[in-house]
């Protein structure tokens, strides 16, 4: 998703060089930790799908990828407290320029099996207000919502979790720019598609 963006919006990336951009991906959950689910199809399953899709092009665009998992596994151990520290790690540790933790999302009825189809598309969080990436995380978010609207219905505002970055402990714990993105809806059958 983000790597068409990356050529197009070159000025947000420090004016891409022959140094490449490092891109920490993150397909979120695995292992024990499965995500949403609806009628059998794990969100895991489809956050690794696309994290690989996204390794798979990255080259083209001068961007290298560090992914936090390539198989069904929990990065960084198989507690969710330490699973978590780990993926929020490696930005730093791997002294990437940036990250994107990639997820699906469900309402209350997927949940339950049924389908729906008043909710679609993609959302886009970031780090609150007073997260020392929000400025750069904003920029990053506002060019991934151009990019993605272009082909995906995506709601146009960028989500911040209340409090002190809510339960989103990666962007809670953002070193570089970061965002977390919601791929659509599992229970609607277009976005499922």
């Amino acid at each position: 998703i983000g790597l068409f963006s990356f050529k197009m919006q070159s000025n947000l990336l420090h004016s891409l060089s022959t140094k490449p951009v490092r891109v920490v991906i993150d397909a979120g959950h695995g292992g024990s930790f499965i995500g949403t689910q609806y009628n059998g199809v794990l969100e895991k399953n489809i956050n690794l799908i696309i994290a690989k899709k996204i390794q798979s092009l990255a080259s083209q665009y001068n961007v290298e990828v560090i992914m936090t998992r390539e198989s069904d596994i929990t990065p960084g151990g198989n507690e969710l407290r330490e699973s978590l520290e780990y993926i929020a790690g490696l930005p730093k540790n791997k002294n990437a320029d940036l990250f994107i933790s990639i997820h699906t999302n469900a309402t209350e009825n997927g949940v339950d099996g049924k389908i729906q189809t008043s909710k679609s598309g993609f959302q886009i969080y970031i780090p609150v207000s007073s997260s020392g990436v929000y400025e750069s995380s904003l920029k990053f978010g506002s060019v991934m919502t151009e990019v993605i609207k272009s082909d995906y219905a995506i709601e146009p505002d960028l989500k911040q979790m209340q409090g002190n970055g809510g339960n989103i402990y990666i962007l809670k714990s953002a070193t570089v720019p970061a965002l977390l993105i919601e791929c659509g809806y599992m229970d609607n059958p277009s976005d499922l598609k």
